[in-house]
């Protein structure tokens, strides 16, 4: 199937999706930051500045904070052969998450 690629990609700030609800957004990570900063006095000074960073870049209407993907198809291994699919998918690309995962399996749990 020589079409099966990406059809689109789409790079969109919160701003452009909804302004009003970005502001609002906007000023409750702020409040946050500021709140998690004055709490956590022994922040690590690069950290602090790069919550900074990144809420500077959320606010700033020029870069993109999402990516939405249409694709032709379905990843989806119940999928019916007969039919044609076309898959829409989101992505966030400036995350606040510092990368952490805490997975809680019932495997470990027995171990």
């Amino acid at each position: 199937m020589f079409t099966w690629g990406m059809a689109s990609m789409v790079f969109l700030s919160l701003a452009k999706l909804n302004p009003k609800r970005a502001e609002e957004l906007y000023e409750r990570v702020e409040k946050d930051i500021l709140k998690q900063v004055e709490a956590t006095r022994e922040i690590a000074t690069g950290l602090r500045e790069q919550l900074f960073v990144q809420l500077e870049m959320l606010k700033n209407t020029n870069i993109p904070y999402g990516e939405i993907i249409c694709i032709p198809g379905l990843f989806d291994p119940i999928a019916m052969s007969d039919k044609q699919y076309f898959t829409f998918s989101s992505l966030l690309l400036h995350p606040f998450s510092r990368g952490n995962i805490v997975s809680c399996s019932l495997l470990f749990k027995h171990r």
